[in-house]
């Protein structure tokens, strides 16, 4: 590889999805996919550059891709500092792209940041990640930002598809004149300042085509004449209420024109020393700082949208007892419930000492995701981040489970059916319904459900597939676990499409379940299936799309294992039980 190209990529959390690293060297659209998982850090790659040349002074990287991951998922750019052994911050990434961004980080210098021709870049993800999201490369390289004059500088061609790097130089070289020479006056030197900046030392950048110059916007600056010699002042004005707010300052260039009169001797040498350029900010009047505020929660006055805390009291703003973000914030009766990825808390007014919330702590699992909170001002869902189902109302939490079916979920989309009393839980490729204490199947990638008179309308970036409704009941052995053998089966299913039943058994607990033949239900709501086993299942499923109500299935089975039960066998042959 080139020394501006990528040798080496460390994965210390997460995993390649597609390619490799020979498709970071050119901006052509061919990626590299990488992958984000569940947990913090949601991942961590490490982008290893070998044999920089030591007449590099200062370097930039240059980034171009995107990440698709939400607004609450931060990932950080971050090089590390030799000199301090200490990861140290280039900027962010933009959140929920779909197309290519490319990132000029701010230019850093090789004398900390360089340490046997090796520099390191990492992309750090330091929320909590969600797995299916990626992180795009098409093109990570170094941009050369400045030699030393007094160096060779590498003679390696630089490929037509990389950055191009230009080397400046501020060596003028004047002719030993045979009469005075006039005096000379030095070109104005550009320099790029970008926020953040790792460093306090600026030097000259290589030269690119500058934009447009616009005469009337230029704001000269004169520090010797005026009463803070030698410092500029720009004054920035924030007016207003903020609950939670970050300010950053756009790049802007800053021209210095250097202007030498007299005569030269007959060489000269024009060199412009490093210097500093301090930004300092302040706040008239009260602030309050908190890193992000993720956690927390506000209130307001009634008609007003100010969430700050005066002396009424009847306006705040507070942090729950869980770390993480909040996902959403729901009406339940009197009460507000706030669903997060570190717990679930709900809110209540209280009257004493003073008019306010009290706030109590119903979970302290996270929710799996922001869209994993489904329900109205009378009922609530949520599923938790170990795929468990939850149902709140006024009366108090109720644990549904169905865990086996709900954690391998991604990105669950809860929506209610209010009329129907339905729930439906879908995800990208498989969706399930909840009804009263039942799952079922359902629908894939539903993002939305509405409803308009006696018309019920979904919503789908994809086709809505609608599949035959199945069944099947959890393990059942009628509490003997000798062998015995099902003569049949009866329900008082009633259903607008044709009923079908089957069972699946085995013998022992280690081994997979198999399903005997699909055989219809009569009239009666009998099907008559024979088969053995320790451990059985009952089946029963739709020849197309459609609905059937269900209370009860009744099995008839009786023993052929007679050990442990001899002297009982005769009271259980051919006894109905209902599971």
């Amino acid at each position: 590889m080139a020394w501006y190209e990528v040798d080496s990529l460390t994965i210390t959390v997460g995993s390649i999805a597609w390619g490799d690293i020979t498709r970071t060297l050119t901006d052509d659209g061919n990626k590299l996919g990488l992958n984000e998982v569940t947990g913090t850090p949601g991942f961590d790659y490490r982008f290893v550059f070998e044999n920089i040349p030591g007449a590099v002074t200062h370097f930039r990287f240059n980034f171009n891709g995107y990440y698709n991951g939400s607004l609450s998922h931060t990932v950080i750019a971050q090089a590390w500092n030799y000199t301090t052994s200490a990861w140290v911050s280039l900027g962010l990434l933009q959140q929920a792209r779909t197309s290519d961004q490319t990132i000029l980080f701010p230019t850093i210098p090789t004398a900390d940041y360089v340490s046997g021709g090796q520099a390191i870049i990492r992309f750090n993800h330091i929320t909590v990640g969600v797995a299916g999201q990626l992180l795009r490369v098409d093109q990570l390289v170094i941009e050369n930002m400045g030699v030393d004059v007094t160096t060779a500088v590498p003679t390696t061609a630089v490929p037509t598809t990389a950055p191009p790097t230009v080397v400046p130089t501020t060596t003028l070289t004047t002719p030993v004149p045979e009469s005075p020479v006039p005096p000379t006056t030095v070109p104005p030197t550009t320099i790029i300042v970008t926020t953040p900046v790792p460093t306090t030392t600026l030097t000259t950048p290589a030269p690119t085509t500058p934009p447009p110059h616009i005469g009337a916007n230029d704001v000269w600056f004169n520090c010797k004449g005026n009463n803070y010699q030698g410092i500029l002042i720009i004054p920035i004005t924030i007016t207003g209420h903020s609950l939670s707010a970050s300010y950053g300052l756009d790049d802007f260039e800053l021209s210095i024109e250097i202007t030498i009169t007299g005569q030269s001797p007959c060489a000269a040498l024009y060199v412009l020393d490093p210097f500093e350029l301090e930004i300092e900010t302040s706040i008239e009047g009260w602030g309050v700082a908190n890193a992000q505020k993720t956690n927390w929660v506000g209130w307001s006055k009634i008609g007003d949208v100010s969430f700050v805390l005066d002396l009424v009291n009847d306006a705040g703003f507070r942090p729950m007892s869980w770390s993480g973000y909040v996902y959403q914030v729901r009406k339940l009766d009197k009460n507000a419930i706030i669903y997060g990825s570190g717990g679930v808390t709900v809110a209540f007014p209280v009257r004493e000492p003073a008019p306010t919330f009290g706030f109590k702590e119903l979970s302290n699992v996270g929710v799996k995701n922001k869209t994993a909170v489904g329900g109205d001002e009378f009922v609530h869902f949520w599923i938790d981040i170990l795929g468990c189902l939850f149902k709140l109302t006024t009366e108090g939490v109720t644990r549904l489970g169905f865990e086996e079916f709900l954690r391998d979920l991604v990105n669950p989309v809860l929506s209610w059916d209010a009329a129907l009393q339905r729930l439906h839980i879908s995800d990208a490729d498989i969706g399930y319904m909840y009804n009263d204490s039942t799952l079922t199947g359902g629908y894939a990638s539903l993002t939305g459900l509405y409803r308009i008179n006696t018309t019920q309308t979904g919503v789908s970036p994809d086709e809505i597939v609608t599949l035959p409704v199945s069944i099947y009941t959890d393990i059942i052995d009628f509490e003997r676990r000798g062998l015995k053998s099902i003569e049949d089966f009866q329900t008082d299913a009633i259903s607008e499409i044709p009923l079908f039943g089957a069972i699946d058994y085995r013998y022992d607990k280690k081994e997979e379940f198999r399903t005997t033949k699909w055989s219809p239900m009569n009239k009666e709501g009998v099907v008559h299936l024979r088969t053995a086993g320790v451990e059985f299942r009952i089946r029963l499923k739709g020849s197309d799309y459609g609905t059937f109500d269900l209370t009860y299935i009744k099995v008839h089975y009786k023993y052929i294992d007679q050990r442990f039960t001899r002297d009982e066998v005769s009271k259980y042959v051919r006894e109905p039980k209902v599971y």
